[in-house]
């Protein structure tokens, strides 16, 4: 073989699958053209869930677990930029956004290493958390719910407070306020940032000069406390699929492990009660030039 750029696609793509998923990153640094072939067997097995280390585990503290969805598999990478640090956002050009206990946030590319900074907490317009009520450790864990990237990397939407929204730019010192609240979660498809409301109504965002919400599709139904809505995009066309999830309150005892059913959080002293998911709805929602609407599509989805 004259040289390595020249190795058949198929025996890439071969030895790509027996190796771990750092080699992979380090085989795309090889030239182009392994790069375009390995971006593509990559994304394929897209996306990784990021697991949370072991406490009790003092030597893994600095690595990151990703569970491969396709593969079913778990990749490991040592990622001390991250310790002691909150993610409360991960995107699909692979950027992490994260808030540490200065409550800095930050851009965080986990292959690259490269870290982008984003204004600080403080610079919400409303503010529900304060060292007078929370701790910093609450302040960072609690105060961002969601958050979403543009796919050009330039643009941040963040869901904070009580379902308070605001945007940034790369490079800006202070986050832009949007006059919107109860939303309950934030994408970015096809050149946009949806949004979807407590009572399941979805919204596209206008960026430019004022920054405001456009209701897409009236409420699909009420949504009590305890349920939870999501906003998952379909990449093949311009629809978009709701989730709503009930939950109910539970408490685990330490010492049998017995599940508890609670009818209330208040019925709990835990400062951050736990849920189990007990139903789910999917609706299909559709919001072209030509129509605009949503359709449950799966109804009555009990978890047994």
């Amino acid at each position: 073989m004259a040289n390595w750029f020249d190795l058949p696609k198929d025996l890439l793509e071969r030895i790509c699958d027996i190796c771990i998923a750092p080699d992979h990153i380090r085989m795309q640094c090889v030239c182009r053209s392994w790069r375009s072939i390995l971006k593509k067997i990559i994304h394929r097995e897209l996306p990784w869930l990021m697991m949370l280390p072991n406490k009790e585990d003092d030597e893994h503290q600095d690595a990151r677990f990703f569970f491969s969805l396709s593969k079913q598999k778990i990749h490991t990478f040592h990622l001390p930029e991250i310790r002691g640090k909150r993610c409360c956002g991960s995107f699909q050009n692979g950027w992490l956004m994260l808030v540490d206990e200065k409550l800095d946030i930050c851009l965080f590319h986990p292959w690259t290493k490269k870290k982008i900074n984003l204004p600080h907490q403080s610079t919400f317009k409303d503010q529900i958390f304060d060292l007078e009520c929370a701790t910093v450790e609450e302040m960072r864990d609690l105060n961002i719910r969601k958050a979403a990237l543009s796919d050009d990397g330039e643009v941040v939407v963040v869901i904070y407070g009580v379902g308070t929204t605001a945007l940034c730019r790369i490079g800006d010192e202070a986050y832009t306020h949007i006059g919107m609240t109860s939303l309950d979660d934030v994408v970015y498809h096809k050149g946009c940032f949806y949004a979807l409301s407590q009572v399941a109504s979805v919204y596209v965002l206008h960026i430019e000069d004022e920054p405001h919400w456009e209701e897409l599709t009236p409420e699909l139904e009420s949504l009590p406390y305890t349920i939870f809505g999501y906003l998952v995009p379909d990449i093949l066309t311009d629809s978009m699929f709701v989730i709503t999830r009930q939950v109910k309150s539970i408490e685990i005892d330490g010492t049998t492990g017995e599940v508890k059913y609670l009818d209330d959080d208040r019925d709990t002293d835990d400062l951050y009660p736990r849920h189990k998911t007990i139903h789910f709805d999917i609706y299909s929602v559709t919001f072209g030039r030509r129509e605009r609407g949503a359709n449950k599509v799966h109804q009555d989805g009990k978890l047994r």
